[in-house]
């Protein structure tokens, strides 16, 4: 139709198109190399070890884009543990604020992509002075970039709807912004899958 032809997508990817948008010159090979994947999961889920399982079973020369901060001496350790459950053949690329510059800084060829995750990236953000309408604009951004770069994308992020409320004002906003992310990217996404207890449910 009409739409179709002026953006280059097809009538599922336009209801998406305030979240990312294709030129006119993409062409449908290139929208339809690029898949878009989310895991949510809690605290000790087993979100990340599916993600990497999800990627290690392609033999992929993948790149996992990891947002966590080595603040002291425990994260240090379990960050370090991290890398030693991953390919030796993968590219680590450790960035908490700057997503979108990591994956500028990605060599062609690298395959697929993983970004753990975006609940610490959220709080990256948060702790530096954004607010919850620029994080979603950055996250929107994420998204664009992901089309663009023509292959797997694994997004791990954290499901923050299954707890408590948050006693503080500070964490009731990581709640909402993290949460209306998680639908943003689950609207955008190929599939999404809820990992519990080790055990992933695909929801899409």
């Amino acid at each position: 139709d009409k739409g179709q032809r002026e953006t280059g997508c097809d009538p599922w990817h336009q209801r998406c198109r305030g979240f990312f948008c294709f030129s006119a010159e993409n062409t449908a090979k290139d929208i339809w190399m690029t898949e878009i994947i989310l895991i949510l999961g809690g605290a000790r889920s087993g979100k990340s070890r599916f993600a990497v399982d999800f990627v290690r079973k392609g033999r992929d020369r993948a790149v996992y884009i990891a947002t966590a901060p080595a603040c002291d001496s425990e994260m240090r350790l379990r960050i370090q543990k991290h890398k030693k459950s991953r390919p030796k053949n993968w590219l680590t690329i450790e960035t908490g604020t700057d997503i979108i510059g990591a994956l500028k800084k990605i060599p062609a060829s690298r395959g697929a992509i993983i970004i753990e995750c975006i609940g610490t990236y959220v709080s990256n953000l948060m702790r530096d002075g954004f607010g919850g309408a620029k994080i979603t604009a950055n996250i929107k951004q994420i998204l664009k970039q992901a089309r663009a770069l023509n292959r797997k994308f694994i997004i791990v992020s954290n499901e923050v709807g299954g707890g408590l409320v948050p006693e503080t004002a500070s964490g009731r906003l990581f709640r909402d912004i993290t949460g209306n992310i998680n639908q943003i990217i689950a609207r955008c996404a190929d599939q999404v899958y809820l990992v519990t207890a080790g055990i992933p449910a695909r929801l899409k």
